[in-house]
């Protein structure tokens, strides 16, 4: 019977740490792109409100194959998370492949995961928070980008 307790205790303890959200991740989500990613297709990322004065550090994720033709990959990130009246936009270059054209993410085979370091900002606390990310790579349209994701991570109070 003392084996059947501490069998039952051991998966409690299993479920309450999968429970816990034990990072600071306050939003994380990838979305698919077309096969033939085009600039037109916009991902939109509709984040759950922050409280006003909440900082945090955001991240956009890059799934990619080795197929994708150049070693960088440029985005358009636009959000409303600083001011829910005013769409701040910004160019991101993410660099994909060292200059051996050996991927830098992380993966195995032909698919790779990279999360670049985007910005951080605090929250205005009011309005519905989106990011929306789109391309601006010349060559279209553009093949071997998987999936675009988000993180936010939180960071403090701002205070």
């Amino acid at each position: 019977m003392r084996g059947g307790y501490s069998l039952l205790l051991m998966c409690l303890v299993a479920m309450l740490s999968m429970a816990c959200r034990w990072d600071n991740t306050l939003y994380h989500s990838y979305q698919p792109v077309a096969e033939e990613w085009r600039q037109t297709d916009t991902l939109r990322f509709l984040l759950p409100r922050m409280e006003r004065g909440e900082v945090c550090r955001m991240a956009v994720g890059v799934r990619y194959a080795d197929n994708y033709p150049y070693r960088s990959l440029w985005l358009v990130v636009s959000h409303n998370l600083t001011d829910s009246t005013e769409i701040l936009v910004d160019t991101l270059e993410c660099m994909l492949t060292d200059k051996k054209g050996i991927p830098i993410g992380k993966g195995m085979s032909s698919l790779y995961q990279l999360e670049i370091p985007y910005n951080v900002i605090e929250a205005d606390g009011s309005g519905t928070p989106i990011v929306t990310v789109t391309h601006c790579m010349r060559g279209e349209p553009l093949e071997g980008i998987c999936d675009i994701g988000l993180h936010l991570y939180a960071v403090g109070d701002g205070k």
